[in-house]
């Protein structure tokens, strides 16, 4: 029985295939006119099939709210392995999000992407999901 528990935890995650989407995304409440210092991150390790991925930076209020959506849409060409993946949020001084997008593939001879966006001001405080979403075409 350790055996094969010790098999199951040496086998690799499957790699994002088509049609599957990942994200990289969490939930916090969110004030309309942000400090500038204020910055969260959420970051992830994951394993990605060679081809070209639909890429999303979002920024939803939670249900119940105004149905705020801030959504921008690109594509990148990755190669097959092992990335680090980060989004970031951060306010700045003058009372926007600035949402950052890092992929660090594992591979040395492959450059870091990085993609950004200026979420529009919000209307008011509120519960926020935001983050990443990568879906191969």
């Amino acid at each position: 029985m350790t055996a094969v528990g010790l098999t199951a935890l040496l086998v690799a995650p499957a790699p994002v295939s088509a049609s599957a989407v990942a994200y990289n995304k969490r939930s916090q409440y969110l004030v309309a006119s942000p400090n500038e210092g204020n910055r969260s991150c959420v970051s992830r390790r994951i394993l990605l099939d060679k081809g070209t991925y639909l890429r999303d930076l979002a920024l939803v209020e939670d249900p119940g709210g105004s149905g705020y959506e801030d959504v921008i849409h690109g594509t990148i060409d990755l190669g097959a392995g092992w990335y680090f993946w980060e989004d970031c949020l951060q306010g700045t001084y003058y009372g926007s999000y600035v949402h950052t997008q890092k992929l660090d593939p594992d591979n040395p001879n492959w450059s870091t992407s990085t993609w950004t966006f200026e979420h529009a001001f919000l209307n008011g405080n509120g519960d926020f999901g935001w983050g990443g979403a990568l879906e191969l075409l």
